[in-house]
Formats: structure tokens, C-alpha cells, sequence
């Protein structure tokens, strides 16, 4: 498959993106590492995620997270095969700073993803929601 630059950024990425919005519910663990590894094969290096992501069990304020936990088990052994992107600024919890864009919350934010991908890097950190106070 072809690859195309994102931007100014150098990374070269498929022109397909594989969205995981709906691991979670209704695309299970062991069927949304399958569908991860076989974008892979078929050469889409390119998978979006989100801190948020939980499939459609998801409500606005719940913790969110499951999509990252599935593809860091997914991406086990392929990490560096992709170029991995996940979003913030969403609600992700009940307390005042798991919501917005503060220093605070992305850094909080930043951390919980990294941790539920098992990964020590990010190749593009995107702003889910606009935030007006930040």
C-alpha cells in the first residue's frame, strides 16, 4: 500500500486509517486484535484510537479506555509497524480534572494512555474536543 507524509511531521502513514471506535462493544478483544492484525498485513499503518474509546457500552464521564487496552495488546509485537494516534480533551471521569485541556488533565490524560497501550510513545497526540476555558 501506498503511504502518503501527514503533514510537515515526516511520518509516512496508509492512506486507510484503522478507527477503533467500536472495540469494546460490539467488536470484542479477540476480534479487534484480528481486525488490528490484518489491517497490518494488508499494509494500513495507520490506527487511531482515543483515551475514550470503549465501543458503545460508553457514556458520557465513564472512564473510557478499553480500545487503548485492546490495541496495546494488540500492538504487543508490532508497535513499530504503525503509527499509532489517540485523542484527548474528552470527559474520561467524574472528577473536575478528567475533563478539558489543562496542563494538568492532558499530562494526566497522556500518562493513562500510554500506560493502557503499553507503549512509551505516541506518534500523534490529537485534541478530541475543543476546550474554551484552556
Amino acid at each position: 500500500m501506498n503511504k502518503r507524509r501527514l503533514g510537515s511531521s515526516g511520518l509516512l502513514v496508509s492512506p486507510v486509517c484503522l478507527g477503533t471506535m467500536t472495540f469494546g462493544s460490539p467488536v470484542e478483544e479477540k476480534e479487534a486484535i484480528r481486525i488490528t492484525h490484518a489491517a497490518i498485513d494488508l499494509g494500513i499503518n495507520f490506527i487511531d484510537t482515543a483515551n475514550v474509546y470503549e465501543g458503545y457500552d460508553r457514556f458520557l464521564g465513564s472512564s473510557g479506555g478499553t480500545a487503548e487496552e485492546i490495541l496495546g495488546k494488540a500492538l504487543r509485537d508490532r508497535r513499530d509497524e504503525v503509527v499509532l494516534a489517540t485523542k484527548v480533551g474528552s470527559p474520561n471521569g467524574p472528577g473536575p480534572q478528567d475533563v478539558g485541556l489543562s496542563a494538568t488533565t492532558v499530562k494526566r490524560s497522556l500518562e493513562a494512555s500510554l500506560r493502557r497501550l503499553k507503549t512509551d510513545f505516541i506518534d500523534l497526540y490529537i485534541i478530541h474536543w475543543p476546550d474554551p476555558y484552556t
